[in-house]
């Protein structure tokens, strides 16, 4: 799961080059979802060898596409936009709608164990998603203001030999994943190699306000770090610990671990909404509220929410069990950020 987590993070990176040196958001987006179609189907077969190619399939796939939908949306609008904060935070909070349902399904196929079934409902899931980029291909990757489409038209077009790039990751990316011990050494090499070149970079840059740019890139990185270190957590940790820690029957109704995942996404798909007209609210009225804020109160809520679990560890029934209600206040609060 370690390593899975990591590589869908990674390979964000090698898209994100793609995206800014040979092939168009767009193309990176259903190049992506193709992928993510076949490694589905791979998994469906329930075969260990399919398994570990699907595995690899899926990840590149969203290594290639997750940047490229904020991209997408980034050229849409002016860094001056008004607009721009509202947009992401609607796109989020849509983008969340999805991670209910998929998450509500992998509960349904968690409890009648037809895994089978549910990687087969998330091929056609992502096949959908293919068929509508398609019918909206030419508003796709369209920037909307001048800057953008400047940007984008000095980018030129990348020769079809190119385009075996993005296939490149999969052998890797399959045969890492089945020696997750010494995948995880790499991996933690890598990140320090990452970390050096970036100090490096910054301190031997000659224009002052590029330096302090960066300088500031490499602050908020470390406060992202802890962030999605402790994110992290809900899917991994805090899943194992619902299993065996937590009593989850709350009257007649058994919660299936997958569940517990959409308290997470019912916040966010009600508060995005709500966070943008009242940051454009208060805005109008002279608050100041950038970014960092917003960051720095994010961390501190999450550091927050997880003084409300040991609470209920320390509450526990005679079984060992802690209520469900201890959990649902702890991701709840967690998920304010």
């Amino acid at each position: 799961m370690g390593v899975f987590g990591a590589f869908n993070y990674g390979l964000h990176l090698f898209g994100g080059y793609l995206g800014g040196r040979f092939l168009s958001n767009r193309n990176l987006f259903v190049g992506g979802m193709a992928l993510q179609v076949i490694g589905c189907a791979c998994i469906a077969t329930g075969t260990l060898a399919l398994f570990y190619v699907g595995l690899a399939l899926f990840l590149t796939g969203s290594g290639l596409n997750v940047t490229c939908i904020n991209m997408m949306l980034t050229q849409r609008f002016t860094p001056e936009d008004p607009r721009r904060e509202g947009a992401f935070l609607w796109n989020y909070a849509g983008m969340n709608v999805g991670f209910f349902v998929g998450f509500s399904v992998a509960g349904y196929f968690q409890a009648t164990e037809s895994y089978s079934s549910l990687f087969i409902f998330a091929t056609l899931g992502n096949f959908v998603a293919i068929i509508l980029a398609l019918f909206n291909w030419k508003t796709l990757d369209r920037p909307q203001h001048a800057a953008a489409r400047r940007d984008a038209e000095a980018v030129p077009a990348a020769p079809a030999r190119r385009h075996r790039h993005s296939h490149r990751p999969r052998p890797v990316v399959w045969f890492m994943l089945q020696r997750p011990g010494g995948t995880e050494t790499v991996i933690k090499a890598i990140c320090a190699a990452v970390a050096l070149t970036l100090i490096y970079l910054t301190l031997r840059h000659s224009d002052r306000r590029e330096q302090r740019n960066m300088t500031a890139y490499l602050i908020l990185t470390i406060g992202s770090l802890m962030f999605w270190s402790l994110y992290q957590m809900a899917p991994s940790g805090l899943m194992l610990f619902a299993v065996n820690n937590v009593d989850l029957m709350v009257g007649p109704v058994k919660i299936q671990p997958q569940w517990i995942q959409n308290i997470n996404t019912v916040c966010i798909v009600l508060g995005g909404p709500v966070l943008a007209a009242l940051f454009t609210r208060m805005r109008a009225r002279g608050w100041r509220i950038d970014i960092p804020k917003q960051f720095a109160a994010s961390l501190l809520l999450m550091a927050l929410a997880f003084l409300i679990l040991p609470l209920g560890i320390k509450l526990a029934g005679a079984d060992g069990k802690s209520a469900f209600v201890w959990l649902f206040a702890e991701l709840r609060a967690a998920e304010h950020r």
